[in-house]
């Protein structure tokens, strides 16, 4: 958050269902099953409650985000700050061209 150092107009992008972002592989996908009264279940997306989740989700986002000036990501939260608004536009959507 160091990056937000001196900016004057924020933005805080919350990511809905974050970890229902990130696919998992198909050869791994018999890790994530789970019975349910109506058999059994393989999950194809990375679901809540697993321990790996937030450090996964947070690598991942770090990844995505990297490079980008003035914008810091924690968990399901992207910030981002600039010095003006015309700025603050060109970040915002450079990081929505990114998500």
């Amino acid at each position: 958050m160091a990056k937000l150092n001196g900016s004057l107009v924020f933005s805080v992008i919350d990511l809905r269902d974050a970890y229902l972002q990130i696919p998992i592989a198909q050869e791994f996908r018999e890790l994530f099953t789970i019975a349910t009264h109506k058999g059994y279940f393989s999950y194809k997306r990375l679901p809540f409650g697993i321990n790996f989740a937030p450090a996964l989700f947070q690598r991942t986002t770090d990844k995505v985000l990297s490079g980008l000036h003035s914008t810091g990501a924690y968990l399901d939260d992207v910030t981002c700050g600039s010095f003006d608004t015309r700025a603050h536009l060109q970040h915002l959507r450079a990081i929505f061209e990114r998500l």
